[in-house]
């Protein structure tokens, strides 16, 4: 460590370990006490310890900055008399990379250039506190983003309308399941579960660059709705309803005049309306 090391299709990588406490944390008791803040309230996903690894390297003339979590474990090794002593070395096989910074995108003022480990939240949570990340606003864009990308799919591979309301209606249960469990998404996993008869062409249409789609991120519950459910408003009027209501005839569109027409209205409304109407008559 503190060496200079190489990475694959890396033309320039410095990689460094050093044993550090993030700024604003005042002690860590042993090496097993949650880290604390200044005001003594724990980190979310509080570090137990280990060494914080930051590698610079640059790929595809981007730079990047990566930052992982190294432990030591326990091990043997023979000595030259042979005998059996115990050894502390790097735990290489549990290497929890947590966190990759896209510095060009960070100083191009992308929107998105952090990335985090997949189903390693305790140690990314952590480095969302350390970096002073806030990902809430970016994975409901990312959502958003996903969710268009769904439904433009259902539409360019020609489902019918039953075909299509099941696949998004999946599609946000899916993405539900990790919302609930605060798991980042794989689109890898989605392409199988969501189409096991050819996931790889659901996968070429969520990995276009065109798209700029990131998965990794957590998805926001709040932004899944248009997978089932359309809704608009005016100063006047608002209106929800799901894809159920256009199969079954409850809702049609006019897109020659621009309107909309409800069918089957609930006894209540009918009522309202019917008093309404009958006293401006």
């Amino acid at each position: 460590m503190g060496r200079q090391a190489s990475t694959s299709g890396s033309s320039s990588d410095h990689c460094a370990s050093l044993s550090i406490v993030p700024p604003a944390i005042r002690e860590t008791k042993t090496q097993n006490a949650p880290i604390r803040s200044s005001d003594d309230r724990p980190y979310k996903g509080a570090a137990t310890g280990g060494h914080v690894f930051f590698a610079h390297f640059e790929r595809e003339e981007r730079q990047y900055l990566l930052i992982a979590i190294v432990n030591e474990k326990l091990g043997a090794s023979m000595t030259s008399d042979l005998d059996v002593q115990d050894v502390r070395h790097l735990d290489m096989d549990g290497f929890r990379f947590a966190g990759r910074i896209n510095m060009t995108g960070w100083t191009n003022g992308e929107e998105r250039y952090i990335g985090f480990l997949k189903g390693m939240r305790e140690v990314s949570e952590y480095f969302k506190e350390f970096l002073g990340c806030d990902t809430t606003v970016q994975n409901r864009r990312d959502t958003a983003e996903l969710v268009q990308a769904l439904m433009a799919f259902a539409t360019d591979d020609g489902m019918d309308t039953p075909s299509k309301d099941d696949f998004l209606a999946r599609a946000k249960t899916i993405c539900e399941r990790s919302a609930k469990a605060q798991e980042e998404l794989s689109f890898e996993a989605l392409a199988n579960e969501l189409s096991p008869q050819d996931p790889e062409r659901l996968m070429s249409v969520l990995a276009d660059p065109d798209l700029r789609l990131n998965d990794g991120f957590v998805p926001d519950r709040r932004a899944l709705g248009p997978l089932i459910k359309f809704k608009g408003k005016t100063p006047t009027w608002s209106i929800e309803f799901n894809r159920h209501a256009i199969t079954r005839g409850n809702v049609r569109f006019n897109a020659e005049d621009n309107t909309l027409t409800l069918t089957g209205l609930p006894e209540d409304l009918t009522a309202q309306l019917r008093t309404e109407y009958s006293q401006d008559g």
